[in-house]
């Protein structure tokens, strides 16, 4: 490996290092990084000298000794969020430390590609002239789980010449930064798996629409479904009868309690109960519409589950909403500053 690429790994574990605590010493992340404290000092000043890095006044005590914390430069730039749903679309611009500066709703309605072009770069304008705001460095677009990116194609004009193109393209085209597309599913998916392959546990993940999908993870290694990462659960909810989703239900209940969704409880709870007799599963994730996961319907999967085990202990159980304003907002902000600062 050349010098020069020797170095660009460095200096990016170093920042990598300090993104994940959010703030080392220079001690600290030679610890983190393998890394000679010469190493260290030297890239750390020279990412100071950038503007990447700064001291923050905060002193930890390392073996006795007082030591200077690091953290990264929070008025560095600027990262546009854009959440992109049927009925809104929002943007949201974070600091590079993630905390939100301010956001707008752009649109109530469904917008269709060259409207949104639009939209988004007259809500950026807005934003950065209303509090003169910093240098934008990049951006964000996160689709809810019923989106697809061909949908905002645009019909952008070079003035030379005219090209229906990604929205991704467009607005880098416009803009000069960096702009990734985000998925509301995958995305909630693959951070729930990555947080249960980090702390080697076992669990599934379980995204609940027009299909009921699946993944399981055992002592942080995914498990090889049907269908590769994911297995479709929605036929085996078919199949529970329907005396045995009576039994499950609670006894003081009846069926007009709970309103009809796309996933009845005591369906849902059968098949995880299945799930933990297959796997030792620690802990659920469940995400999906907050139409859909309301609290009757959480309470009512809660209860059923508890009866499928039958005294047997349940696993930890969560639910993320999807549609939830600004809910990943922060998560997608902190992808792009990784894609931004790792690359530089």
């Amino acid at each position: 490996m050349r010098l020069k690429d020797i170095k660009k790994n460095n200096r990016s574990n170093v920042m990598s290092a300090i993104l994940k605590h959010e703030s080392l010493s220079r001690i600290e992340i030679a610890h983190e990084t393998n890394l000679s404290p010469s190493t260290v000092s030297g890239l750390v000043s020279g990412l100071i000298d950038e503007g990447y890095l700064v001291e923050t006044g905060a002193r930890t005590i390392t073996a006795g000794r007082s030591r200077v914390e690091l953290a990264v430069n929070k008025d560095l730039g600027t990262i546009a969020v854009v959440e992109i749903a049927r009925t809104q679309v929002r943007l949201a611009l974070f600091d590079v430390a993630l905390g939100e500066l301010d956001a707008v709703v752009l649109s109530h309605d469904y917008t269709s590609g060259n409207d949104l072009f639009a939209l988004i770069l007259a809500g950026i304008n807005a934003l950065a002239n209303k509090d003169g705001q910093s240098k934008l460095l990049g951006m964000g677009l996160l689709f809810q789980r019923d989106m697809d990116s061909s949908e905002f194609n645009v019909m952008y004009s070079t003035g030379i010449h005219s090209a229906n193109i990604p929205l991704a393209t467009a607005l880098f085209t416009q803009l000069r930064i960096p702009v990734i597309e985000e998925y509301v599913q995958d995305y909630t998916a693959s951070r729930a798996l990555e947080r249960m392959q980090e702390d080697h546990t076992s669990g599934a993940y379980i995204s609940l629409g027009e299909d009921v999908l699946a993944t399981v993870v055992v002592q942080g290694a995914p498990v090889h479904l049907k269908n590769g990462a994911f297995a479709n659960l929605a036929p085996l909810m078919e199949g529970v009868s329907a005396q045995t989703e009576s039994a499950l239900a609670p006894a003081e209940s009846n069926q007009h309690e709970i309103p009809e969704a796309l996933v009845a409880p005591e369906r849902l709870a059968y098949v995880v109960s299945v799930l933990c007799a297959l796997f030792p599963l620690d802990m659920v994730v469940f995400s999906g519409p907050q139409e859909t996961m309301t609290e009757r319907f959480i309470s009512a999967t809660e209860r059923a589950l508890h009866r499928c085990l039958n005294g047997a202990q349940a696993p930890w159980l969560e639910w993320l909403h999807l549609n939830g304003t600004g809910s990943l907002s922060a998560t997608c902000a902190d992808h792009v500053r990784r894609t931004i600062l790792l690359q530089e």
